[in-house]
């Protein structure tokens, strides 16, 4: 089937993230989601951004399926968070709602997809029309080899097609804030991205851990040079859970030296749950 100019792996990527948060949040219909849309003002006093339009409850389906050919706007997104963190909360899906605070986080990874979306557009990386259905698994692109040369240095790209399940972007997704935007980035085909999915997905339960190889194959492959992913894998090319909790905890180091405190709890957990059987079978919830 032909491709089509709508629609980038980075758009598709932010609708899948966008996707997977409704569900770790419950799964609320958009009935429900609308009325208390409606109320955000009122249930969030603090909240300083503009009120969001076009929020009915076909119209919220649709943005959580990617019905529409553009990604939310700020305002549409601002409002669906707090509604999705309410409902979360009142329904006992999270142990607390953080308000507003997560907004930053979430407007950050809109910019990112939109401005990855316009550089992909550039490319000419599109995805096939039967793969927007957020449920299906997402075909990065390969450029044609003939066309490598027309591309600048400094661009990624992806030697390995790869696909990011549903059930994947979900696993990642209840890490938190910062496995959420790693699992953006590789919709821009980033091998340290990649890497990191790897560790993420290696150190997790059945059948979530089945496919971590593939990243790291693909970090590996899409490396410019020697890549840490290649330590991952077994002589069968297999992903090493225990490995994959090495990493972690290396990655935790040096997240802590760097300050960057979501890095750090990502990557020590990753390396916990591998350490404590019990915490592998625990199922994924939201983690901010």
């Amino acid at each position: 089937m032909a491709t089509t100019p709508r629609r980038t792996p980075a758009h598709q990527m932010f609708v899948k993230l966008l996707s997977g948060y409704h569900v770790l949040s419950g799964g609320f219909p958009p009935e429900e989601i609308a009325e208390v849309a409606g109320r955000i003002r009122e249930l969030y006093p603090d909240y300083r951004g503009r009120d969001a339009t076009g929020l009915s409850a076909i119209n919220i389906y649709k943005i959580l399926r990617g019905g529409h050919q553009r990604l939310p706007t700020t305002e549409q997104l601002n409002v669906l968070v707090l509604a999705l963190q309410n409902l979360a909360y009142h329904g006992h899906v999270r142990e607390d709602d953080p308000g507003c605070a997560t907004l930053t986080g979430w407007q950050a990874r809109l910019t990112q997809a939109k401005a990855l979306d316009q550089h992909q557009r550039t490319q000419r990386l599109f995805i096939r029309d039967d793969e927007y259905d957020v449920d299906r698994p997402l075909r990065l692109p390969v450029l044609p080899r003939a066309e490598y040369a027309a591309l600048p240095p400094a661009i990624p790209i992806q030697t390995v097609p790869i696909e990011v399940t549903g059930d994947e972007m979900h696993v990642l997704s209840a890490l938190g804030d910062y496995a959420r935007r790693q699992a953006l980035k590789s919709a821009n085909a980033e091998h340290g991205a990649f890497y990191e999915v790897a560790v993420m997905l290696g150190t997790s339960s059945e059948p979530h851990n089945r496919r971590a190889s593939q990243f790291a194959i693909a970090a590996a492959a899409a490396a410019p040079g020697s890549s840490p992913a290649s330590d991952l894998l077994d002589s069968n090319a297999d992903l090493d859970a225990d490995r994959a909790a090495s990493h972690a905890r290396i990655l935790a180091h040096a997240a802590e030296v760097r300050g960057e405190g979501d890095a750090l709890r990502v990557f020590k957990r990753c390396a916990e749950r591998v350490e404590s059987p019990d915490l592998r079978v625990q199922p994924p919830r939201l983690g901010d």
